[in-house]
């Protein structure tokens, strides 16, 4: 997961700061606003890291459903699946918002850097029935064996996309002010 992670970093980190005072403006003045410009750059990445999951972790688990059928839940796989995709959106999300706010491309991916694994760290101290997407990780294995607590993992899941939809919002209306 730490390699997804450094993968969504680099491709997120400098998505909008990358572009800053070249193809942003020029683009912006052509009757696209920022919030459509923030929109696009937002779900290109998302349809590419999630798609890309997607697609390579259903291969996968058909795979090793045919291989490893008793060693594996074909529903727990699955929630696994979407477990994980909702735990790499709200990576996505935080990446581009992160680039929409800061100044250079390093300094947007070392600020996600930080945040990500404070976030993570602040978020392995909550109680035991909050939550948390590092329990979640650590529990894959039991996970796709078909042994979870699909109660805890749909919360996880809510949370992870209304976090997201809340820091798009928040690069979103940043975004929107900023230079102007």
């Amino acid at each position: 997961m730490l390699g997804s992670v450094a993968l969504i970093i680099a491709l997120t980190g400098g998505s909008i700061s990358s572009e800053r005072g070249t193809m942003a403006d020029s683009v912006l003045s052509r009757g696209i606003s920022r919030y459509q410009y923030f929109l696009g750059k937002w779900h290109a990445r998302l349809a590419v890291v999630l798609g890309t999951f997607f697609f390579t972790g259903l291969f996968a688990l058909l795979g090793s459903y045919f291989f490893l059928h008793e060693d594996l839940s074909l529903g727990g796989s699955l929630v696994a699946l979407i477990t994980i995709i909702a735990l790499l959106a709200t990576v996505t999300t935080c990446g581009v918002t992160v680039s929409a706010i800061a100044n250079s491309t390093l300094f947007g991916m070392a600020v996600l850097w930080m945040l990500l694994y404070g976030s993570a760290f602040a978020m392995s101290l909550l109680p035991a029935d909050f939550p948390s997407p590092d329990r979640a990780l650590n529990n894959l294995p039991q996970i796709v064996r078909g042994y979870y607590d699909g109660h805890l993992l749909l919360r996880l899941i809510g949370w992870s996309m209304l976090t997201s939809c809340a820091v798009a919002l928040v690069g979103m209306v940043y975004f929107s002010r900023r230079d102007v």
